[in-house]
């Protein structure tokens, strides 16, 4: 199945129907996200394009200019807004720029709007060895879900199941034009060593290594939705009578884990 028959069988298969609503699409200018706005201009959904200018590095204003240009060009309403993506206390550049990003897009989303962002395979795979090196347990190793709520609308990453190979054949067979971010490059950032050190030393051994990663983090999704149904039903068990509380006998008759 090529790229746009994978795009239109996995918005079939959604708990939602696109047809209805607007779709915002996160661009940045680079080759992920033109591909998936592409992809829903071909696929004839209602689209607009935000473009988050976190004014970090020295070419933000021409990759807002780039951004307008195309978005002309394919007669989709582009917006740049500008964030400021100072690191507070504690706070590293990366999660910095992505938490004033994420703020600046559930603000912009309108009500029953879904925000799509091009979050591919070996992103998928890189947030999983991310938050495997933090200790994470199932909720964290579940990495990216494919949709979830997002201000007043819904979070959508369809393109999670493609590899980065597959975006770039694309581009390349309907010749877009994209930019590409200097930054990606500096591996003092924890994802761009992982992008550049790790997973290239993966796949050496296991050339699958993005595709393996990433299932491994949909069978984390999985059993994550299994335990929160089941505390959910233990929560309902030991709840006592008055709201908000719980009987500690039946709590403590719950083995550990399930506590």
């Amino acid at each position: 199945m090529d790229l746009g028959g994978h795009f239109q069988h996995l918005l079939g298969s959604l708990p939602l129907d696109l047809s209805a609503r607007h779709c915002v699409v996160a661009y940045s200018g680079g080759l992920d996200s033109h591909v998936l706005m592409h992809l829903c201009q071909t696929s004839a959904m209602f689209v607009r394009a935000v473009h988050v200018h976190h004014g970090l590095q020295p070419e933000a204003d021409s990759w807002d200019d780039h951004c307008k240009r195309v978005c002309a060009q394919m007669d989709i309403a582009y917006q740049c807004i500008r964030v400021d993506a100072d690191p507070g206390r504690g706070e590293s550049p990366e999660d910095a720029a992505r938490n004033a990003r994420y703020r600046a897009l559930e603000r912009e989303l309108r009500s029953e709007e879904v925000l799509l962002t091009a979050h591919h395979q070996q992103d998928q795979a890189e947030t999983f060895l991310l938050q495997l090196m933090r200790g994470a347990g199932a909720a964290g190793l579940a990495a990216m879900p494919t949709i979830k709520r997002f201000g007043p609308g819904y979070h959508l990453r369809p393109l999670l199941g493609v590899s980065q190979e597959q975006l770039r054949h694309y581009a390349t067979a309907h010749q877009l034009v994209w930019v590409d971010d200097p930054s990606n490059a500096d591996t003092s950032f924890d994802r761009n060593y992982i992008r550049k050190e790790v997973m290239p030393k993966l796949k050496h051994n296991w050339p699958n290594a993005d595709h393996a990663v990433s299932q491994a983090a949909a069978l984390q999704q999985e059993s994550l939705q299994i335990i929160e149904a089941m505390a959910a039903i233990d929560l309902s068990a030991v709840a006592g009578l008055q709201p908000n509380s719980l009987l500690v006998s039946r709590l403590m008759q719950l083995p550990s884990a399930r506590q």
